[in-house]
């Protein structure tokens, strides 16, 4: 599965680096992109529990999900946080 999140407080480079290190941590995590400027992170999934894994660290880290958008075989469901 894909997601895409709007994140608050994404505003720099060193930002970027502290989330791309501590998502690697996650298994079944793949970064896909992150967007600083958009503020925006795309990632790969494997189950629904790894998702919510990664809403939590993203919090942890100050960088809470505004939005989020789940993509799931060419189709979007949006949702809200």
């Amino acid at each position: 599965m894909e997601a895409f999140v709007r994140l608050s407080n994404l505003k720099n480079l060193h930002d970027s680096k502290r989330i791309e290190r501590n998502l690697h941590r996650i298994l079944d995590v793949s970064l896909i992109s992150i967007d600083i400027q958009d503020q925006a992170l795309r990632f790969h999934y494997d189950e629904p529990g790894v998702y919510e894994e990664v809403v939590r660290e993203l919090k942890r880290l100050g960088n809470p999900v505004i939005k989020c958008i789940y993509r799931e075989k060419d189709k979007l469901i949006p949702t809200s946080q």
